[in-house]
């Protein structure tokens, strides 16, 4: 092989191994979601979750978060229904399932964490998604710190406040086609749009709803579709069990 066979071999070999680096770099520092409701103080106290189980403090974000107590990665989330087995493990986990506490209208706000646990800006859409067996979970109101929302509601005239809603002709319209005895689980979606988080940063959705009475224990996915590249959509879920007693109305 001549000199300068050699040379270009060797920088073809530079280059890949520079281009790897690259990529590896790139894949290291990529956006990473932590999403769901966090536990309450009193439910902290109740389940015995220590505070460095959700995260620590920090100097340059105020709070930089862990995915323990959270919501917990779906697989397969095109499956047609959760298993009982399925139900029953997301229900048992005392760290990532909720408790909550409607009030005596079954009324209960849910504050839900999204943040970015990677270390490059994220661009986002997002979307939450209720599951319940035996009643619907319903949405009646949404706020964000940032976010623009659109709210698909199977019963429209619950929801109040200035949240963009489907028009009750496209409910209809899906309800002609989708509300077959198979689909029967799925409740209302919300729909968070033109999301953008800096590394470590984090935002506060509170989704308020009314939780029909029969209902004792229901499910939340959430799904986020990052811009970027290396993260791609990512889809998480959370049980929640409905308490007994009921609270004050706020």
């Amino acid at each position: 092989m001549s000199i300068v066979d050699q040379v270009a071999t060797s920088a073809v070999a530079a280059s890949g191994i520079v281009g790897a680096t690259w990529a590896a770099a790139k894949w290291l520092r990529r956006p990473r979601f932590i999403c769901g409701i966090p536990p309450r103080l009193d439910e902290r106290e109740t389940k015995g979750i220590d505070g460095t189980r959700l995260g620590h403090a920090s100097v340059a974000t105020a709070f930089r978060h862990r995915a323990d107590c959270f919501a917990q990665p779906f697989r397969r989330p095109h499956r047609k229904a959760l298993t009982p087995d399925e139900e029953r493990r997301l229900l048992e986990n005392p760290m990532r399932c909720r408790s909550i506490r409607p009030d005596n209208g079954g009324h209960a706000r849910l504050p839900v964490l999204i943040a970015n646990r990677g270390k490059r800006i994220a661009e986002y859409t997002a979307t939450i998604t209720f599951y319940a067996a035996g009643g619907k979970v319903h949405v009646v109101d949404v706020a964000t710190e940032t976010l623009p929302v659109y709210l698909y509601a199977d019963r429209p005239e619950l929801v109040r406040g200035d949240v963009k809603i489907a028009d009750e002709r496209i409910v209809a319209a899906y309800d002609e086609y989708l509300m077959d005895p198979s689909l029967t689980h799925w409740g209302d979606v919300v729909a968070l749009t033109k999301g953008s988080l800096e590394a470590s940063l984090f935002e506060l959705v509170v989704v308020e709803v009314q939780i029909e009475p029969d209902i004792d224990s229901f499910f939340v996915l959430y799904t986020l579709d990052c811009t970027d590249g290396w993260t791609g959509a990512r889809t998480f879920i959370q049980a929640c069990r409905v308490a007994p007693e009921r609270v004050a109305p706020a």
